[in-house]
């Protein structure tokens, strides 16, 4: 489950201003949706499409997504159970974990 804290908001940039643009070209509702509902595979990971088999790739990416939807907009309602069914939000740029991020870059500042 995600943290409701974290340190850093990735998709804020140091003067406090949205990175991403206000309006998506997405629901993310929707997107949310999608990827639990049709991108799951019952045996565990993700996949590109319900017809195609999960792999790798499509997990982390849809990961990713999923990320996405759930943490961007946080006036929107979300699918499924609000805390319970959250992914930890992910850096928009790196791809991985928020609070990683700052244990990485804490790390190598101080190299």
């Amino acid at each position: 489950p995600a943290d409701s804290n974290d340190d850093a908001d990735p998709w804020l940039n140091q003067n406090g201003t949205d990175v991403l643009p206000s309006a998506l070209l997405f629901d993310a509702p929707m997107l949310e949706r999608y990827i639990l509902l049709c991108a799951q595979d019952v045996h565990g990971g993700l996949r590109d499409k319900p017809s195609k088999p999960r792999d790798f790739y499509h997990t982390c990416y849809n990961l990713s997504g999923l990320s996405l939807a759930q943490h961007y907009d946080r006036t929107q309602e979300h699918y499924g159970h609000t805390t319970e069914g959250k992914v930890h939000r992910t850096h928009p740029c790196y791809n991985i974990r928020v609070d990683r991020v700052k244990i990485i870059m804490d790390h190598f500042s101080k190299l």
